[in-house]
């Protein structure tokens, strides 16, 4: 986590973000703007600053703006700067994006900036072109936007919230990020490496991570995504006792009524035996390798499939809903497990 962000630091034992990463790396080296969409948590500054680095462009000729922590009365002028008597008290400065000029600006939170200055925003992605307040001369930047959002897509134009047009100039550059429910097999991943990670910060020798607790975690649906997972797992080692096994005695507050409401593998009418699935999946841990069940997670979520598909009397939809997923990323991984029968 600590140290130059690039794109091998960037894990994940997903197929598509594999592709997002790949897609990131070959806009990375484009003119072309990019918008990278994904729910809160998911690695969207994560992403962009790999871009960055992986870009090559000097970090003068870089900047980062979170338009959230910006008033709207103050965002046009930030970004396209302002001359002497523009309004009161306004004097001759640059904005960000001639800041920028011959390198790249990260706007998060594209979300956040009002509808006019998207319009402004749209021109300089067309033609490089923007008008500083209070002059009418045009001033031409050549400067790559990255951008992020962390609302649905479609939402935010139904809203009025995300310019139409805007959307289609950075459509080309669209990188979506899953949220951590519809890649399940990083959840153990992420949370064996943050064991290890905070192991070291805190200089704690934490005991097992709980087989129990193990489970719950893999089928809780993370809202905060990784970056709840992390924050859970840096809780528990912190407070747990050298030696202590992570249980779930060590998990947050809130957390512990929303992992009461997923099965458990105790129970004894569990339709999703994991903890069945698991003791037949056994693979050994490396110390090279964060990823202790990355063998065995094509077998369990086949497994989860079979038998949700089973619980629903083979309708899809109900399966899909009984997994908590999507009923696109449902059929994706049909498909992915071979079980492309299932999604005809």
């Amino acid at each position: 986590m600590a140290g130059l962000i690039t794109f091998d630091t960037i894990l994940t034992d997903n197929e598509e973000m594999r592709r997002s990463i790949e897609k990131a790396k070959m806009l990375s080296t484009l003119p072309n703007a990019t918008l990278i969409y994904g729910e809160t948590g998911t690695g969207k500054e994560l992403f962009a600053q790999a871009m960055i680095n992986y870009s090559g462009v000097p970090k003068r000729n870089v900047v980062i703006q979170n338009c959230a922590a910006v008033p709207e009365n103050l965002m046009e002028s930030i970004l396209f700067g302002t001359v002497r008597g523009a309004y009161t008290g306004a004097e001759n400065k640059k904005g960000l994006f001639e800041v920028a000029d011959g390198g790249i600006i990260f706007l998060d939170e594209l979300n956040s900036m009002p509808f006019h200055v998207q319009a402004k925003l749209l021109r300089v992605l067309q033609d490089g072109s923007f008008k500083p307040l209070g002059i009418n001369e045009d001033k031409k930047v050549s400067t790559k936007v990255i951008a992020a959002m962390n609302i649905d897509l479609e939402k935010a134009i139904q809203r009025k919230i995300l310019r139409k047009d805007l959307f289609y100039r950075f459509s080309g550059g669209l990188i979506t990020l899953l949220p951590l429910r519809e890649r399940r097999e990083d959840i153990i991943m992420y949370t064996n490496y943050y064991i290890n990670y905070f192991s070291d910060i805190y200089d704690k020798k934490v005991g097992k991570f709980s087989k129990d607790l193990e489970e719950k975690f893999y089928r809780y649906n993370w809202e905060g995504n990784v970056r709840e997972l992390m924050n859970t797992v840096e809780f528990m080692v912190t407070t747990a006792r050298n030696g202590e096994d992570l249980t779930e005695n060590l998990i947050p507050a809130y957390l512990r009524g929303r992992l009461d409401n997923v099965f458990s593998i105790s129970d004894e009418n569990d339709i999703f035996p994991i903890s069945n699935i698991i003791s037949e999946h056994k693979c050994k841990q490396s110390k090279d390798t964060h990823i202790p069940y990355h063998n065995i997670m094509d077998t369990v979520e086949k497994e989860l499939i079979l038998k949700a598909m089973e619980v629903a009397e083979g309708n899809k939809s109900k399966a899909s809903e009984i997994l908590g997923l999507p009923r696109q990323t449902f059929r994706y991984r049909l498909q992915k497990l071979g079980l492309e029968e299932l999604s005809d």
